[in-house]
């Protein structure tokens, strides 16, 4: 399993389930900081940044400065496929989660954040047209800490 596997796989599945939104994967070697998905729909452009996570996570100082600032003017997201102790599960995180804005380092939580268990490309669509249609997130994604986890359950997908 790769990161590039991946997205692939995630890409096909955006285009079969919601084939109203046009989706472009960004990726290129000579342009750093831009994530790799844009999605438009709803009349809504978001940006998602997918990174494989077996279990280490690798972000660079310019992607986060990037995701920082497209979800401080817009709608950014994170999709981690995390591969580790905890078994697979696919994450939807906002930036000024991961992020420390003092240092620009990420501080990955994975017993905290809501998760969907897999690699669950399926309910990422769902995610998607929530945002697009702003929606609250799925009660699908769940965390090790249930419903002490406050309000996640209730606004992390807005734009």
């Amino acid at each position: 399993m790769t990161e590039a596997t991946l997205k692939s796989a995630l890409v096909r599945e955006l285009h079969a389930r919601l084939p109203a939104y046009v989706v472009i994967r960004h990726e290129d070697k000579f342009t750093h900081g831009v994530p790799d998905l844009s999605i438009t729909g709803c009349g809504h452009t978001s940006w998602w940044e997918a990174k494989y996570a077996n279990p280490s996570l690798d972000l660079s100082g310019i992607q986060n400065l990037m995701m920082l600032r497209l979800e401080t003017r817009g709608c950014a997201r994170f999709i981690f496929f995390y591969d580790g102790a905890l078994g697979q599960r696919t994450y939807v995180i906002r930036p000024t989660w991961l992020i420390d804005r003092a240092t620009g380092l990420a501080k990955p939580e994975w017993n905290i954040w809501p998760y969907a268990a897999g690699f669950a490309y399926g309910m990422l669509c769902e995610e998607v047209q929530r945002v697009h249609e702003g929606r609250t997130a799925s009660l699908a994604f769940k965390s090790e800490r249930g419903r002490d986890h406050g309000p996640v359950h209730h606004d992390i997908y807005r734009p």
